[in-house]
């Protein structure tokens, strides 16, 4: 088995993946946790067991139980229309396109809301989907076995984000 912080994507078929819950957990309020660094087993260690489960990535939460980050990327989700992602300083790289779509929010108009979610809670949410920089934006179609719908929030964010991508 081949560990990495990407799942295998079939290019013939729309990006989509399946999130599970991985039982390793990121410091809560380690500083180090804002830094690109080599030490990121534990993303590697959490695709991998998710992967094992038969999803395609794997949602690591923070010491104190809350959501933090994908394996590899950041989360965020569609809440009474508000594209939310966790704030950073609670175990959450704060990744580059994460930056980018925080501004594409801005410039359509989208109102956005970093805040802390248990993931029980985001069991509620009205669309989840991941950002990463080699990938661009995912949809997540399922959580914890659970369907998750798609949003058209999310649809309208990808599609400005594929055209800025396009200009540049």
């Amino acid at each position: 088995m081949t560990l990495s912080l990407l799942p295998e994507t079939n290019p013939d078929e729309p990006l989509q993946w399946s999130l599970v819950t991985s039982p390793f957990r990121v410091p809560a309020s380690d500083p180090i946790s804002s830094y690109k660094s080599t030490s990121r087993i534990l993303n590697i260690l959490a695709r991998g067991e998710a992967e094992a489960r038969g999803a395609d990535e794997a949602l690591l939460l923070n010491t104190n139980g809350e959501a933090a980050e994908a394996a590899g990327g950041n989360m965020f989700w569609v809440y009474r229309e508000q594209i939310c992602t966790v704030p950073t300083g609670r175990g959450v790289l704060p990744g580059i396109t994460r930056a980018v779509v925080l501004e594409i929010c801005q410039a359509l108009g989208l109102t956005t809301n970093k805040r802390v979610i248990k993931p029980e809670m985001l069991r509620n949410a009205e669309g989840i989907f991941i950002t990463n920089s080699a990938l661009g934006i995912v949809p997540v179609v399922s959580f914890d076995g659970e369907p998750v719908a798609p949003s058209p929030l999310v649809d309208q964010i990808a599609t400005a984000y594929n055209e800025m991508l396009m200009r540049e």
